[in-house]
């Protein structure tokens, strides 16, 4: 009798702790499964901001190029009038204003920074998760060196030869020759505008390239977010 109470006792114990450690594992797998969601959750906010961001970089891209554009026909411009020897006419004041007018490059990168902070694991496709990485470790980076070497020259190289041979009337729309005529025979005038134009080209050049890099990164993550988040 004693024997048979105290075998019940203890299939009793053993039942309750078995449920205990059943109500644990299930916990705890109620937990991971939360915290995977989360996980999920922050992934795809992360890769719809990303996606925003790029666009927009795209717009910055997309006005800097048709400025560099605009300062290259101004540069064209003034070089075949002043090497053909072609008369002065009102037309020329906006390209004088422009010829000389870097161009300041800036990219939002809050959201990849705030990425950097949480851990660029988040992102758990390996292929784009690399493809972040190098768009905004290298082609940023390459893209701003570029625009900043240039600006850089611009003001120690392009900016005095300016000031000294034209006169602003209104900034961004209208400069004027001091010395038209003076001009078709200056040297370094003329030097400073093909070197301003090829410039421009080259940057022009970089940063096409980025904008191509840019746009496939936007259809990796519609991609992404198309077969795992949808």
């Amino acid at each position: 009798m004693e024997q048979n109470n105290m075998r019940k006792y203890l299939l009793y114990a053993l039942g309750e702790i078995l449920l205990v450690m059943i109500g644990i594992l299930l916990a705890l797998q109620v937990n991971d499964w939360n915290d995977d969601r989360k996980k999920h959750e922050k992934e795809q906010e992360v890769l719809q901001q990303l996606k925003i961001e790029l666009s927009e970089d795209l717009s910055i891209l997309d006005e800097v190029i048709s400025l560099n554009d605009f300062v290259i026909l101004s540069c064209n411009t003034l070089i075949d009038h002043l090497e053909n020897d072609l008369p002065y006419n009102d037309s020329l004041e906006i390209y004088f204003d422009r010829w000389a007018s870097p161009n300041v490059l800036e990219f939002n990168g809050s959201t990849y920074q705030n990425l950097i902070t949480t851990g660029p694991e988040l992102i758990a496709n390996k292929n784009l998760r690399n493809e972040v990485l190098k768009l905004y470790n290298y082609y940023y980076p390459k893209s701003k060196t570029f625009n900043d070497y240039f600006r850089g020259d611009f003001h120690s190289f392009i900016a005095p030869i300016q000031l000294e041979n034209v006169e602003a009337v209104e900034w961004g729309k209208s400069s004027v020759p001091l010395d038209y005529e003076g001009l078709k025979k200056n040297t370094l005038f003329l030097n400073a505008l093909k070197w301003t134009k090829n410039g421009h080209r080259s940057n022009n050049l970089e940063f096409k390239s980025l904008l191509g890099s840019i746009q496939k990164l936007i259809e990796m993550i519609d991609r992404e977010l198309e077969d795992r988040f949808d």
